[in-house]
């Protein structure tokens, strides 16, 4: 799983209900991006290969270190399928904080709802809470999908993951952007950051070919 698309939703945590690693897709993952427009279907986070990125998506111009997003390990506690839109899932997310949060995400028609239930997942929390068909959403998932977008998959803690554990990559460790307003075309996740996010050809979460990896050293597939 690899770049991410907004779905304004949130959180992951770490459990050992997902220790198992599920089998990868043989295709390469690439960025999925989402026109605000897009939102309420794909609410979802996706990422792209490097090549892909390198080829198939223009570089911006402006460079953002990734430590700008805030993107942790949370663990879906609880979800359902949205009461006004069939595309879309509510879960309440542990990210170690306070209280849980709420986020939509638009994956009923690639992850069956038991395969979401009580996992591990990876969220970008500093984004603007926004409303997704009357509920609130306060982050977003993290996913990758193949060239096509046709198969969509989210990103797989390692089983020593915990929950509220920030991905960074190395030599980086700089404080988040305030909340990001992803409704915003130029936003600097989707403008700046997303473009740059991918999977290596061993299916590892990659900014710009470096590896995003947890306090511990280990990286999200």
């Amino acid at each position: 799983t690899a770049t991410t698309t907004t779905t304004t939703t949130t959180t992951t945590t770490t459990t050992t209900t997902t220790t198992t690693e599920k089998e990868k897709p043989k295709q390469q993952k690439q960025q999925k991006q989402q026109k605000p427009e897009q939102q309420e279907q794909t609410q979802a986070s996706t990422t792209e290969t490097k090549e892909e990125a390198q080829t198939e998506t223009a570089t911006p111009e402006k460079d953002e270190p990734f430590s700008k997003l805030d993107m942790r390990i949370g663990k879906i506690v609880s979800i359902k399928k949205h009461p006004k839109a069939d595309t879309l899932y509510e879960e309440q997310i542990d990210l170690g904080e306070d209280k849980y949060r709420n986020v939509v995400s638009g994956l009923v028609n690639f992850v069956p709802i038991e395969e979401m239930e009580n996992r591990l997942v990876v969220v970008l929390c500093n984004v603007k809470p926004s409303s997704m068909r009357g509920v609130k959403s306060e982050a977003m998932v993290i996913c990758a999908s193949n060239k096509e977008h046709s198969a969509v998959e989210i990103l797989d803690p390692p089983p020593n993951a915990r929950i509220g554990d920030r991905l960074l990559v190395d030599g980086d460790n700089g404080i988040p952007e305030g909340k990001i307003n992803l409704s915003s075309k130029t936003n600097i996740f989707s403008a700046i950051i997303q473009p740059r996010l991918g999977t290596d050809d061993t299916g590892v979460a990659v900014y710009k070919g470096s590896p995003l990896r947890l306090p511990d050293g280990s990286v999200v597939r």
